[in-house]
């Protein structure tokens, strides 16, 4: 579903919890109220399609106010505004902890391609799983220094690309989490990361 600043369909009680949490900070919404909210999506445990939507909005790089309706509601039954900062990084947890990301990345070539089936899901899951893959790499580049020739991240790059392309794997997909990660990580590392110790996993090759 497309990010359009609207969410409709939204159950009642998510709903809400929404306007309970606007009532008291309007606004964007706070790290307290993720756990509201949390709680209220994962009541029934499954994370359906308007919620899911709800949290994508949520979590935009935007400041355009997000509508929230409800089954047949004509007017808005919540204005918000996408979170920031940790708010947003708890949000963003919500469905990597639902569709447990940190144990399909630690379980080897399936986990990876458990990884990939969402990552081809939409532009938004894709973002997802390279953010998430982006802070991993990123936890192996700080460990790694000319001292020891950069060892944690090379491996962990390797790891991944054997993983990405192991028999059965979607691996045009997974070379395109993995490079489009390190890109990210080398970014925020202000391009310190040789550009070869990664470009070579990108479909294609060296660029």
């Amino acid at each position: 579903m497309p990010i359009d600043g609207r969410v409709n369909n939204l159950n009642h009680d998510v709903a809400s919890t929404l306007q309970r949490l606007q009532r008291v900070n309007p606004g964007s919404i706070t790290g307290a109220g993720v756990k509201e909210l949390k709680a209220s999506i994962l009541k029934d445990k499954v994370i359906d399609a308007s919620e899911q939507d709800l949290i994508y909005e949520l979590t935009q790089d935007t400041a355009r106010n997000v509508s929230v309706y409800t089954a047949g509601g004509q007017a808005p039954v919540a204005v918000t505004y996408p979170a920031k900062g940790p708010a947003k990084q708890a949000l963003t947890d919500i469905l990597n902890q639902n569709e447990r990301v940190e144990e399909n990345w630690s379980a080897g070539a399936e986990g990876f391609k458990k990884l990939t089936a969402i990552y081809s899901r939409s532009p938004e899951d894709a973002q997802r799983i390279v953010n998430f893959a982006a802070d991993k790499l990123s936890e192996a580049w700080g460990n790694s220094s000319m001292g020891n020739g950069y060892k944690p991240l090379r491996d962990l790059i390797g790891s991944v690309y054997g993983f990405a392309t192991a028999p059965g794997a979607n691996v045009d997909a997974g070379r395109n989490i993995l490079h489009s990660a390190m890109k990210q990580v080398d970014q925020k590392a202000n391009d310190k990361i040789p550009d070869f110790f990664y470009n070579w996993v990108r479909p294609g090759g060296y660029i």
